[in-house]
């Protein structure tokens, strides 16, 4: 009878615990997913000068962190699985005036090749590169257009 009843305690608590962990890593600005050659990243929106005098800022994440994620697909044991090359997309998210979170597709930042992201020895000479075609693509394209008599 006691060893039951400690059994079924020991689920509850095992099964309290997975349902926080779960919700805990739902919360997340910025979700890197696998979707067959695929890799889809979703980043905040980049802002300028909010976080300091012309800094630019995704947010509270950083790129790195978005980067380490991306290597960490193709080390351990989901990176075994993985051959060939994956193309990398890029979403970021904003709140619209109604508070309601909207999509903007960056589309492709670059082809990552399995073989050639298992030679790397940590994510740190990765994400230095990586981060670079992010923040690229994440430059603002509304650029003012003056008309010079000279073109």
């Amino acid at each position: 009878m006691r060893k039951s009843r400690i059994n079924r305690n020991l689920v509850t608590i095992l099964s309290t615990m997975c349902i926080l962990f779960l919700t805990s890593c739902g919360d997340s600005e910025y979700s890197v997913k696998t979707n067959g050659n695929s890799i889809i990243i979703e980043i905040p929106s980049r802002t300028v000068g909010i976080s300091g005098i012309n800094e630019v800022s995704y947010g509270s994440i950083s790129l790195n962190e978005v980067a380490e994620a991306v290597y960490n697909e193709f080390h351990g044991i989901s990176g075994f699985f993985k051959s060939g090359n994956y193309d990398v997309y890029l979403k970021t998210k904003y709140k619209n005036k109604y508070g309601e979170t909207e999509y903007s597709d960056k589309g492709k930042i670059c082809t990552l090749n399995t073989d050639e992201m298992k030679r790397y020895e940590s994510s740190y000479y990765f994400s230095r590169e990586f981060t670079s075609k992010i923040d690229e693509r994440c430059r603002p394209t509304n650029t003012i257009r003056i008309n010079n008599p000279w073109n």
